[in-house]
């Protein structure tokens, strides 16, 4: 995989995929066969016993099985392409879709961001809307709803702003499920009961469920046993990284490991925190590289991936490789665009350019647009062809047609060519805002969304 062209599509319907999709069925089936046949250990079991054991206690099929994943945010229609894509490609090898909800991962913040749109470029905002009431950073499996009627005044306010656009968010068009316990599970419900209309075949489970089984358990023991050999591997990995792409960010795709430090979480009620070595094993939750590392392994035959968790596999294959000697199997990413259909501002950069060419003109050849009397014009005109052949001539020409120039430019207008360019710019940044990608898939329209979607299923 060339990682480095990885680039997010920016135009409504484009994606990326790499492999192409139609690859995917093919390399699923190769995969589920070669991992069956792996006789790698971890702790007292094979990788092969480990995916047996893990498929009966989680009531899997014994057939390839498509990953995929993400937090349970309000995420981009371009997040939600890769359930369609998994259930899909699981279709057409008879295997099995299986979406990881990374509910261990944190709420940041509980809000939004809404686009304001006025009939004017320089009214047009990004506002951010609450959905609760603000609370601390903490995992989503124990982001509990603290005020549910702040989820009314949300969508009394989406419902406000939408007013000025030129369709209606899928949010005001569903009676959606009350928030429940965990912000988490509301937003899993609304996402389900929108993909359970369309027919998708697809499964979730949480990543807190999966950390509970005893086969992961299995895993945090090895990792726990051989942690000096481990973070050897996964630090060496993670800076074979940042050289390859010349990073020197310290926290770029991870931090480190330092010394006696776990590539874990622990999660209580209270929140997320390091594990000790008193930290009990129903507590463990993966980070980034180690989820990646157990499900694309132990869980699944080919994991589908976005693009930023695609670039960081990279250490996760280095660690397979160098910790547990397994040739990685391939992993597939998927990333697409679906912009929301705002009417756009009249403006192109070429506009742009050309108006400004124009104040160029307007500044240093007024006389090319009628400005001052005939006679300056025509004394310009004999000081551009006049011949100069030594500095003090040269200086005499610059002088002069400058000098001419600067009278000249003062029977010029430049007003309406200055509005026009500040038009434009204005413009072009509210252009900019309609553009962006990565609007919550609740404020897309039904109609324009939902084609997006099906097609990857069709």
């Amino acid at each position: 995989m060339t990682t480095s062209r990885w680039r997010a599509p920016t135009s409504h319907g484009a994606q990326l995929a790499d492999p192409s999709i139609d690859h995917w069925p093919m390399l699923a089936s190769q995969q589920f066969d070669r991992l069956n046949d792996c006789f790698s250990r971890i702790g007292t079991s094979t990788v092969a016993e480990l995916r047996e054991s893990l498929r009966r206690r989680l009531d899997l099929p014994d057939v390839p099985i498509i990953v995929t994943g993400h937090q349970p945010e309000l995420y981009h229609p371009g997040v939600w392409v890769k359930n369609f894509a998994t259930a899909k490609v699981a279709k057409q090898c008879g295997g099995f879709a299986l979406n990881l909800i990374a509910d261990h991962d944190t709420l940041k913040n509980r809000t939004i961001r809404v686009v304001h749109q006025d009939s004017t470029p320089d009214r047009v905002t990004i506002e951010t809307v609450p959905f609760d009431q603000p609370g601390p950073e903490e995992p989503w499996e124990v982001a509990k709803v603290k005020d549910a009627s702040v989820w009314i005044e949300f969508t009394q306010r989406i419902c406000q702003a939408s007013k000025s656009w030129n369709f209606t968010p899928l949010l005001l068009k569903r009676d959606w499920p009350k928030p429940s316990r965990t912000w988490g599970s509301t937003f899993t419900a609304m996402r389900r009961s929108v993909e359970a209309e369309h027919g998708l075949d697809i499964r979730d489970l949480a990543v807190s469920s999966l950390s509970r089984t005893p086969e992961f358990q299995e895993f945090v023991q090895e990792v726990q046993t051989d942690l000096p050999r481990f973070r050897e591997v996964y630090n060496t990995a993670i800076q074979t990284y940042r050289t390859r792409h010349k990073l020197r960010s310290h926290t770029h795709p991870a931090p480190q490991l330092a010394e006696n430090e776990y590539p874990f979480w622990a999660v209580t009620d209270r929140g997320r925190a390091v594990p000790t070595s008193d930290t009990p094993l129903s507590a463990f939750r993966p980070r980034a590289l180690t989820l990646t590392l157990f499900a694309r392994l132990m869980l699944g035959d080919l994991f589908v991936h976005g693009l930023g968790g695609a670039k960081y596999d990279e250490v996760t294959d280095d660690v397979m490789r160098n910790w547990l000697g397994i040739e990685p199997p391939t992993y597939a990413v998927l990333s697409a665009t679906a912009l929301l259909p705002f009417n756009k501002f009249n403006a192109t950069t070429e506009q742009l350019r050309q108006v400004q060419r124009q104040l160029r003109e307007l500044d240093w050849q007024p006389e090319l647009h009628g400005a001052g009397p005939s006679e300056l014009v025509r004394y310009k005109k004999q000081w551009i062809t006049t011949h100069t052949d030594t500095r003090n001539a040269r200086l005499n020409r610059f002088h002069a047609l400058n000098t001419t120039t600067k009278q000249l430019r003062k029977s010029v207008n430049r007003t309406a060519t200055e509005s026009e360019e500040l038009r434009v710019i204005q413009a072009l940044a509210a252009n900019d805002i309609l553009a962006k990608r990565d609007f919550p898939w609740i404020l897309h329209p039904e109609e324009t969304l939902m084609p997006f979607l099906r097609a990857y299923v069709e």
